[in-house]
């Protein structure tokens, strides 16, 4: 698997091919990293991999000009062009064409945030080359995540310890994006996913450091009252996101106070509607 996070200095002489200044001061094409990475998998065609697809993610494929960056790669990875050569202007040291061959096994996949503002310059014949698919908010890919990041962080409380919390904290969390889905200003495609919420451990690390707290009292104390993991949760990272989302809003503060109490709801107390 490759993965490559775009950005506007990736441009087709990153991808494909662009000229570089060579060992002996002579302007040359290089190879982008497309080129590279299918000549490393006709490298590697002959041994015990050969029947391993390859996966290259383009993350966050709004941030660059995708178009252009893909230049002849635009077609050559449509189902019926894939093994065909196709000759690029681009020449070798000897000034032999370079040829992109994208081979049935490369599976490329692009991610990207479908409210930002940049997604409208990808254009509709971008568009029809791909498979669209939702990533929305994952309880169980959440759940993967708190247990890695429990792991790796080691806070004083286990993971078993703040199971029933966290389940609680899932909870909120659903009636949270189910109430900003149905506020106007706002709808489904802003409901908030699971990468928002990955710091969680090393919020209860922090909260809790140098004393165990009572089990089933880690993110809320036993009078309801939530705790710094969690309200710290809300400032650094939900809030402001909100706040970005409803910036001209005149319910903005309404909204907010409404949403956050929603994500704060202490076990046992009901969700509202």
């Amino acid at each position: 698997m490759t993965h490559l996070q775009l950005h506007p200095g990736i441009g087709y002489s990153e991808f494909i091919a662009g000229l570089q200044l060579g060992e002996d001061g002579r302007t040359e094409f290089k190879e982008g990293i497309l080129l590279e990475l299918v000549r490393t998998m006709r490298e590697e065609d002959s041994g015990e991999l050969a029947q391993l697809p390859h996966v290259l993610i383009l993350d966050e494929i709004n941030r660059t000009d995708l178009s252009a960056m893909l230049g002849e790669a635009f077609s050559a990875i449509e189902a019926d062009k894939r093994g065909i050569s196709m000759t690029l202007p681009a020449t070798d040291k000897d000034g032999d064409n370079l040829a992109l061959v994208v081979p049935d096994d490369l599976y490329i996949i692009g991610t990207m945030n479908e409210i930002d503002h940049s997604v409208e310059s990808l254009d509709f014949a971008l568009r029809r080359r791909f498979l669209w698919f939702d990533a929305a908010f994952d309880p169980d890919g959440l759940r993967s995540i708190w247990q890695y990041e429990w792991e790796r962080v080691r806070p004083r409380v286990t993971y078993d310890e703040a199971e029933d919390q966290l389940e609680h904290l899932i909870e909120n969390i659903e009636s949270l994006n189910a109430e900003i889905a149905a506020t106007p200003d706002l709808g489904g495609a802003y409901e908030i996913g699971h990468a928002f919420y990955n710091e969680l451990a090393f919020l209860v690390d922090e909260t809790f450091q140098g004393r165990r707290p009572v089990r089933g009292t880690i993110l809320w104390t036993p009078s309801g009252k939530p705790r710094a993991a969690l309200t710290s949760l809300w400032n650094f990272s939900i809030r402001p996101l909100l706040e970005q989302y409803l910036a001209g809003s005149d319910q903005q503060q309404s909204l907010l106070e409404t949403f956050r109490d929603t994500l704060m709801e202490p076990p046992g107390a009901g969700h509202a509607g």
